[in-house]
């Protein structure tokens, strides 16, 4: 295992590098279910979910939709999203908690497409990303976080992190009280209570939240 996340409903997520596929758990660590190509055993060839009732099987890699080669991150946001890091593909998967795919971006992604930054679907088909250095490209993605403005960062193994999500616009800031699952760090504070006799005074700090 390489990555690992909790989304907001408790949903824990491992990015199985070896297996090419993601696992979900309980936050006890009880198996709930892993997707990937081919990974219920007899099953079909194409994306599946498998459960302890299936059984599971290592996913076969590959540069197909949903296709997963060496997931070495994993990340969810508020809205429910789950971002892949597929390192040997060169590119980001989008899925849905359940192990739908919806997405995936990287440089040349659409198969008989143009050369630069691409977002395939099943719809158009997928193939691996090229690999390098230019501006949306990546080059060996092995970690994947979002922020509560719905942005995806990816850190590459070529020393470097490249934010996604709102080109051409700085970031805005994120809504008070920290909004999108992500906890506030604002507080205010209370009366100060003086103790004369004691020479001493308490001042309690109020956070909005847990």
């Amino acid at each position: 295992p390489q990555g690992i996340v909790t989304d907001v409903a408790g949903r824990l997520f491992v990015a199985d590098a070896s297996n090419n596929r993601v696992s979900q758990f309980t936050p006890q660590g009880g198996f709930v279910r892993a997707f990937g190509f081919d990974v219920v055993p007899g099953g079909g060839t194409g994306l599946e979910a498998c459960t302890a009732a299936t059984g599971c099987k290592a996913g076969i890699d590959g540069g197909g939709a949903g296709q997963l080669a060496s997931p070495r991150g994993v990340a969810t946001d508020a809205a429910g999203r789950l971002f892949v890091a597929d390192a040997a593909n060169s590119r980001v998967s989008q899925f849905t908690p359940q192990g739908g795919f919806v997405r995936a971006f990287g440089f040349d992604v659409i198969p008989g497409g143009a050369t630069g930054f691409e977002v395939c679907t099943a719809a158009t088909g997928c193939k691996a990303g090229t690999s390098g250095g230019g501006v949306g490209q990546l080059a060996t993605p092995t970690a994947v976080a979002t922020d509560c403005r719905g942005a995806v960062y990816v850190a590459e193994e070529g020393d470097r992190v490249q934010r996604f999500g709102e080109a051409g616009t700085p970031p805005p800031p994120c809504p008070s009280g920290g909004g999108g699952g992500v906890p506030s760090n604002e507080f205010s504070f209370g009366k100060v209570k003086k103790n004369k006799r004691r020479g001493t005074a308490k001042l309690t700090g109020i956070v909005p939240g847990p």
